[in-house]
């Protein structure tokens, strides 16, 4: 599981200090801050979010995954939370029985790797824990690992219920020995797993840590995180008595290369692998010590001594010159690079830069000869290329530096083009001449082994450096236990499933589907750090992504355990067949255990009534990992897809300020830091609010800011009471508006739009209501009901304020506790609602037209709505306006209006699609009745006309439309 928590590591950057836009202190804030930790303190009292099985009411299972205890909570951490907790507490509304429980994750590296650092005296390590509130005298308590893990968990609790999250904290636990239950759930995972065929034990390679002696996970690296393990060729070309041996992904390119690279300030060295001496960099040896049964190291050789001279391509037979470089990196690959300037665009820059200035090299013993004569060698067709795609493409985009960052761009290009959709040409060889290079890559690969040609070398994909500040490489591993994520039976019932569920964003589907497809047998134990031992291997421990992948199923019965029901003697393999897959006899059990029948068969049921996972919600990262891995291990486990997760929803990262929070970096903004600035809150609206889908999210205090002035308008408007009973026409509006608001905002709350629920319950809501007092005189009764459907909304959201405002109205029980707002179809008037929205209109054509003639003061306004008969002809073209003048015209008292008719007619064929119009009797009353509002804004005489009254007297009368009055300003 995600090791959510601040990192704790020597690299580790320290938060930086608040700076003054940072500080945040308003009347309202000051308010809020003073009543979120009476709530909290009632609703625990009152064991509100305390969920038992109830077959009367629907169930919700929803969880967020536990975060690492080796700091504090972090704003990322809450961003992805504050999703969790909207969508439990708005069920809880809904009438269903819902489940949030909250755990701790310690196992794996960082903490033990803290313990070792603080151990060694880390100065930069011991600072970090001294800004947790560490004293001097207090840092050996840190030297063992689980001392620090009970520190930072009453830490990351605190900070938890701080945000006042809907938590069952009696099913709280921490992973590792320090929960034994827990760990003998974990061994029970792993014998199932193992039984079932899918844990074995073979050779594989893994990112390993050469300093911890183990395989390095995703959640054990500092950097690195979701870089995969990648396969290389090795290529020999023959030099003296030896074989140097570039490493490629493009193996097939080999028929093109021109030259040899090697780093002139690097080592290197000589080494005998099965008989053949190698020559690679001394920075790359580890990785040939890791994945090579016997490697012998010869001599050391300085590279100086080989610029020059030549090299046999074993593939061609032809020679090319090894050239100095330093712009290759002697830890990548070999230390030994090939150049194909034909078919890759940085070998093609670095040769032009070379043959520019053709004696830069002769210090090396290199002659200008030698640069000049090295030409692109053609050996892939593409169409829409020449012979040299690579030089084309550089040349088309004007590229001149190997560092311009348009040649990552470019090179990735032409590498994909290349592989899909490039033919193989004579040059290689009449048996891939004419073949794409997709289908034969595999098969030279092959042929070049047997030729003994080429080997293997694995590189991770990109730089990966394990929590305790060490390089990492790819080791072969024997005898290493792995989970067979290949198994192509166990991907396609994944695949089956993932097609059922609900996944939010939609689009973030396919970075699962991408992940199945590629997630191949992974290693499941590592010999460091904390965790669950193997139980029939006890010296590997389950690594921290595998022991995190069907906890949700331990939430179900850890409450028993925290109460001392469940011991971890009665903890056995046979009880935990019988409460999770219904295998064995619960009579034989209470025998063999001490626990009752009754008991075991009431664990039994709270696991089915709890079962499936209804949500799991997280951050994008753990998809590649966790949350993929979460359903492989169900599917597995519980062998059937009904007891499967439901849903995800999936977030993208977070930023503070705009700056964006890096674990690696040490850039987190701990979540107490946010509630101690802004308040409880406020920091979970501005969390809710700050991003939607997977796009990155931005928690900024000019954001609290607007936040905090509307809900102190809201809470101001709670305190307004109606002054009359009788529902008016603007009653009617707002009533028909709020249905509107409660139906969107169940939609983006469904969908985990989170920032436009925010928009929709609290700015476009209150909008509404500001209109509508706006609007009248006296508040009717639509206000009251209003500003009850916004609090039932907002208490998602911002649950202490609406706990608060609850109270003050006088209302009984909490306001946690009410239903949500429901949509009442009856309410709903659309015509009225289109009436408001043309006043608006209106409102703002009025003001145009007085900027438009410079008017600052005006005498009178006229309105004048358009005659009966354009009315008439609009209602027709509504129905069909195909034929429609000859329809119009057979009416004589339009005919009579010949070719006035006949324009206006025409002027409508060429709209596009007619709107919905006010009728003009509606029409007339509702300029009728705002003309008091009207004047109220311009300070005027306002009379509402009709058409026929004034055509012959006010000219602009026959711009009026039945969608738009005439304007007259006088």
């Amino acid at each position: 599981m995600k090791k959510m928590g601040k990192n704790i590591n020597k690299n580790e950057k320290m938060p930086p200090k608040q700076s003054d836009e940072e500080t945040y202190d308003t009347p309202f804030s000051r308010f809020l801050k003073t009543i979120g930790k009476k709530w909290q303190k009632a609703w625990e009292e009152h064991e509100c979010y305390e969920a038992n099985p109830d077959p009367k009411k629907p169930k919700i299972f929803a969880t967020f995954p536990y975060p690492y205890v080796n700091g504090s909570v972090h704003l990322g951490h809450g961003y992805s939370l504050m999703k969790v907790d909207l969508y439990a507490r708005y069920m809880r509304m809904k009438g269903y029985n819902v489940l949030f429980p909250q755990g701790f994750h310690a196992t794996g590296e960082p903490i033990a790797g803290m313990a070792k650092r603080l151990r060694e005296g880390d100065a930069n390590q011991i600072k970090v824990l001294k800004a947790f509130g560490v004293s001097e005298e207090e840092i050996p308590k840190f030297y063992d690992p689980y001392h620090i893990v009970k520190y930072f968990l009453k830490l990351m609790e605190k900070d938890l219920r701080d945000i006042g999250v809907a938590v069952d904290w009696r099913r709280k636990f921490v992973t590792t020995t320090l929960t034994p239950v827990y760990s003998k759930f974990i061994e029970w995972q792993y014998w199932t797993l193992k039984e079932k065929g899918f844990v074995t034990t073979g050779t594989h390679p893994v990112i390993w840590c050469p300093r911890d002696e183990s395989p390095t996970g995703d959640h054990d690296r500092l950097v690195g995180e979701g870089v995969s393990i990648a396969e290389f060729t090795i290529l020999k070309f023959s030099y003296e008595d030896a074989y140097l041996v570039p490493a490629t992904l493009r193996p097939e390119t080999v028929y093109g290369v021109t030259n040899i690279y090697l780093h002139p300030d690097a080592e290197y060295v000589k080494i005998m692998i099965d008989g053949d001496r190698w020559i690679v960099s001394k920075e790359s040896l580890p990785k040939f010590l890791n994945q090579f049964k016997e490697v012998k190291i010869i001599e050391t050789i300085n590279p100086n001594t080989m610029f020059g001279k030549y090299t046999k391509n074993l593939v061609t037979g032809k020679e090319v010159v090894i050239l100095p470089a330093t712009f290759i990196d002697p830890a990548a690959g070999s230390g030994v690079v090939m150049s194909v300037p034909a078919h890759a665009p940085v070998d093609w820059v670095a040769i032009k830069q070379l043959q520019k200035n053709p004696d830069s090299l002769k210090r090396y013993g290199v002659t200008k000869e030698q640069i000049l004569s090295i030409k692109p060698i053609s050996l892939i067709e593409i169409e829409g290329y020449g012979d040299f795609p690579a030089v084309e493409a550089i040349e088309k985009e004007n590229i001149e530096d190997q560092n311009d960052p348009r040649i990552k761009d470019v090179t990735k290009q032409i590498y994909k083009k290349e592989f899909h959709l490039g033919r193989c040409k004579a040059i290689m060889g009449k048996k891939y001449e004419g073949k794409l290079v997709k289908d034969v890559k595999e098969e030279i690969i092959k042929d070049l082994k047997e030729e003994n040609i080429a080997s293997s070398l694995y590189e991770p994909e990109d730089l990966v450096i394990c929590r305790c500040g060490t390089r990492c490489y790819v080791k072969i591993l024997e005898n290493q236990w792995f989970l067979k994520f290949s198994d192509p039976e166990w991907k396609q019932r994944v695949r089956d499933h993932l097609q059922s569920m609900k996944i939010f964003p939609e689009n973030a589907r396919t970075l699962f589907k991408n992940t199945i497809e590629w997630l191949e047998d992974k290693a499941c134990a590592r010999k460091s750090g904390l965790g669950t031992p193997l139980p029939w291997d006890p010296e590997w421990i389950v690594e921290t992504l595998s022991d995190s992948t069907i906890y949700m199923a331990y939430y179900t019965i850890s409450h028993y355990v925290n109460q001392g029901l469940l011991t971890e003697e009665q903890a056995t393999k046979e009880l935990f067949d019988y409460v999770f897959l219904g295998k064995g006899d619960p009579r034989k059990l209470e025998e063999e255990i001490g626990l009752s029948k009754e008991f075991i068969e009431q664990m039994r049921n709270e696991f089915l009534y709890w079962y499936p996972l209804d949500l799991r919600g997280s951050g994008k990262d753990l998809i590649q990992n966790h949350l993929t891995f979460c359903l492989f291990h169900h599917i597995a486990v519980f062998d059937d897809p009904r007891l499967a997760p439901r849903m995800f929803n999936v977030n993208g990262y977070m930023a503070y300020q705009g700056q964006k929070m890096s674990k690696s970096k040490g850039i987190l903004t701990p979540l107490s830091t946010a509630v101690e600035i802004f308040g409880t809150d406020l920091t979970r609206i501005g969390l809710i609010a700050a991003g939607e889908g997977l796009d990155d999210a931005n928690f900024n205090v000019k954001d609290i800011r607007s936040y905090d002035r509307w809900l102190e308008n809201f809470y101001r408007m709670t305190k307004e009471k109606a002054q009359r009973k009788d529902w008016g026409r603007m009653d009617r509006w707002l009533r028909s508006r709020m249905q509107k608001h409660i139906r969107n905002a169940e939609k983006y709350i469904q969908s985990f739009l989170t920032r436009s629920y925010v928009q929709e319950v609290l700015f476009k809501s209150l909008n509404d209501i500001k209109w509508y007092r706006r609007r009248i005189t006296s508040l009717g009764p639509a206000f009251e009901e209003a500003i009850d459907i916004v609090l039932r909304m907002l208490v998602p959201v911002t649950p202490h304020l609406c706990e608060e405002i609850w109270r003050e109205l006088g209302r009984n029980g909490f306001a946690i506790d009410a239903p949500y707002p429901q949509v009442n179809d009856e309410h709903i008037d659309d015509l009225v609602e289109r009436e408001e929205e043309y006043l608006k209109e209106l409102l703002e054509d009025i003001e145009n037209i007085k900027q438009a003639l410079k008017k600052t003061e005006i005498k009178k306004i006229s309105l004048i709505i358009a005659a009966s008969w354009k009315y008439q002809v609009y209602e027709e073209a509504m129905k069909d306006k195909k034929n429609i003048i000859k329809r119009i015209m057979q009416e004589p008292e339009i005919k009579k209006l010949g070719k006035e008719a006949v324009v206006f007619t025409q002027s409508l064929i060429k709209t596009g699609t007619i709107p919905e119009i006010i009728p003009r009797e509606r029409m007339f009353s509702l300029l009728e009745e705002s003309k008091d509002f009207l004047k109220s804004i311009h300070g005027c005489d306002v009379e509402i006309l009709r058409e026929e009254e004034v055509k012959e007297v006010m000219t602009r009368a026959k711009f009026a439309t039945p969608n738009r009055v005439a304007i007259v300003l006088e």
